[in-house]
């Protein structure tokens, strides 16, 4: 097999990683987006609990036991906002869908020299390890300590934007 021969699966292979690392880059996206409705949710409702809650208690002091009930949980909310799950991890997605779209970016780049046949496969497969390492990086640099969960319906919604994103771009590949 000539050396510069890309029709093997390497091709493939570089194929699939760059779709599953665009993939990843708006699952990150979407996933600030459901952290940033849950961050706005946490300071709203304790805001229109502890407003109501004095408000009701002037209004009938009857139950003034539980509306300090009602205060105080609302208070405790934010206080420990900063705690929550989605809170901590919050800025560090849209941090590390950043730096993935720009290794996502080198990747793109080198799929069209990957398609003219300028590429080996020793090449290919070098290029694949480099981004590799630098996505382990990043996410152990930025997510040290943090899981991120997955969600079915933010990863369905991520597939479902690649799927708009690669034929637009690429309809002559794949």
């Amino acid at each position: 097999m000539d050396e510069n021969d890309n029709s093997d699966g390497i091709v493939n292979r570089y194929w699939v990683e760059l779709v599953e690392l665009k993939v990843m880059i708006y699952y990150h996206i979407h996933l600030r987006r459901w952290d940033n409705f849950w961050d706005i949710l946490t300071k709203i409702i304790p805001a229109i609990a502890a407003s109501a809650g004095i408000a009701a208690w002037i209004v009938d002091n009857n139950y003034g036991y539980y509306w300090a009930i009602i205060i105080v949980l609302a208070h405790l909310v934010s206080a420990i906002q900063h705690l929550f799950p989605f809170e901590i991890r919050r800025n560090k997605t849209f941090e590390l869908a950043f730096e993935l779209s720009k290794i996502y970016l080198m990747l793109e780049k080198d799929w069209e020299r990957i398609m003219v046949g300028i590429l080996t496969r020793e090449d290919i497969s070098k290029i694949l390890f480099d981004a590799k390492k630098k996505i382990i990086a990043i996410e152990h640099k930025l997510l040290p300590a943090i899981i991120i969960p997955q969600y079915k319906f933010l990863t369905r919604a991520a597939i479902k934007d690649a799927e708009k994103y690669f034929p637009a771009r690429y309809s002559d590949t794949q």
